[in-house]
């Protein structure tokens, strides 16, 4: 639809506002309007579908250099919002295994951070808990619900931490009630208590401890992390919404203190787990891992945007060659043709100076035409563009606005300096 309008803009719309400055005595009867729009008139008859086709290569120039630009330079925005911390562990077992112990698990940890510190990498925060997890459904970001034929609902996770785990990862000393929790999300709307349809809990406090609710689950949008009194509180919460025991996962969260040693870091806690996974697979069945890691992330974005980037600036230039290539070799064929026209008029009197004010009028629309209409069209689009790209980068609308602007001073400088040896060129042909 955008295509036809503006196919329909350059053939009709172009001529009737031509038409209609004609009209206006007070501005077409003035030597530097006179010959102009009498010219673009007969011009734009001719070439309105040609400068159409350049408006929509010009428009594609701008959303691909913008886009491409804007990915590759979000990156690092991208990774801290996909992931806090430098490094994630998640350990479990299939639901007919157990878990390895504490003491198991305490021994990969020691593993690690005594390797760690052997290589001279710096730990700022070091933190492993046990969680029980199930997905939720929430209404209005305020309750948990489990009625089935509700439609009025959004999926997410929760999670529950004992209070002696809580205790121990952050070193606090909270003591909670059978009915009492502390709480924290990042969606989530507290009240005074915590809903879960027929049960309820007393929300003590809202806490806001630094990775405690980072990449639970960095798919997901929606978490409620809940720290209970006990393991049995937990399993009877879990239960309203999983009607069955709901076993632990081990998670680690490790932050450097200095991230250009980060992938010294990651060779040497992969080294560790699979060490520690060929030691305990023979004793406990099938262990699940997922690791992650803000090198890793690092790693696939830049492949990924990178080469994206890469197509984008190649393109955008290429795209770019062949329409400043397009309007150039068009203005100079049409300014052959012109040549005998100029010729008539400035024998009747027309002076020099006046030729290049026409000419650099009627050459500066032929040019700046497209590139105008192209930039309405960003403006009209730019809110469906940054919503399509909301889920690639995260750095938010004002990089992208600051990237489309770039993209579009710079097409506008190369289209200035063209047309300044454009309008030269023309002159040159046209001269009597």
């Amino acid at each position: 639809m955008v295509i036809i309008g503006t196919y329909c803009l350059f053939t009709a719309g172009s001529i009737t506002i031509l038409k209609f400055l004609k009209k206006n005595k007070r501005f077409y009867y003035q030597t530097k309007h006179f010959t102009s729009v009498a010219q673009l008139i007969y011009r734009m008859k001719q070439n309105a579908v040609g400068l159409a086709s350049i408006c929509i290569l010009c428009t594609c120039i701008l959303v691909m250099l913008s886009s491409t630009v804007s990915l590759y330079f979000g990156i690092e925005d991208t990774i801290t919002s996909y992931q806090q911390d430098s490094y994630y562990l998640k350990v479990y077992g299939y639901e007919d295994e157990t878990l390895p112990t504490q003491k198991e698990f305490q021994s990969l940890y020691t593993n690690m951070q005594n390797q760690l510190q052997k290589n001279d990498i710096g730990i700022k925060s070091f933190i492993h808990t046990q969680r029980y997890g199930v997905s939720v459904r929430f209404q209005d970001n305020k309750r948990i619900i489990t009625d089935e034929d509700s439609n009025d609902f959004i999926v997410g996770y929760l999670f529950g931490i004992t209070e002696d785990e809580y205790n121990r990862a952050y070193h606090q000393n909270v003591h909670l009630k059978d009915n009492e929790v502390l709480v924290t999300s990042n969606f989530f709307q507290f009240g005074k208590t915590l809903d879960m349809d027929q049960k309820q809990y007393q929300i003590k406090e809202v806490i806001h401890q630094p990775y405690l609710l980072t990449n639970e689950n960095p798919t997901a949008e929606r978490n409620l992390i809940v720290i209970m009194k006990d393991e049995e509180t937990i399993q009877e919460m879990m239960s309203i919404f999983f009607g069955d025991t709901i076993k632990p996962t081990e998670s680690l969260s490790i932050v450097y203190n200095d991230q250009s040693k980060e992938k010294e870091a990651q060779d040497i806690l992969d080294k560790c787990l699979e060490q520690f996974y060929t030691g305990l697979s023979s004793q406990h069945g099938d262990l699940s891992f997922y690791a992650s890691s803000q090198y890793t992330v690092r790693l696939m974005l830049m492949e990924l945007y990178g080469s994206l980037f890469f197509l984008g600036i190649f393109l955008g230039i290429l795209f770019l060659m062949a329409t400043i290539l397009i309007m150039y070799y068009k203005q100079l064929s049409e300014g052959y043709e012109d040549q005998k026209r100029f010729e008539i008029m400035q024998k009747v009197g027309m002076s020099a100076k006046e030729v290049k004010q026409t000419i650099r009028s009627q050459v500066l629309i032929f040019f700046f035409l497209p590139l105008v209409v192209s930039v309405i069209h960003m403006a009209f689009a730019f809110n469906m563009i940054t919503m399509m790209f909301s889920f690639l980068v995260t750095a938010g609308i004002n990089l992208f606005i600051v990237c489309t602007m770039i993209s579009v001073v710079i097409v506008a400088i190369v289209y200035a300096v063209v047309y300044a040896f454009t309008s030269r060129t023309y002159y040159r042909i046209v001269k009597y």
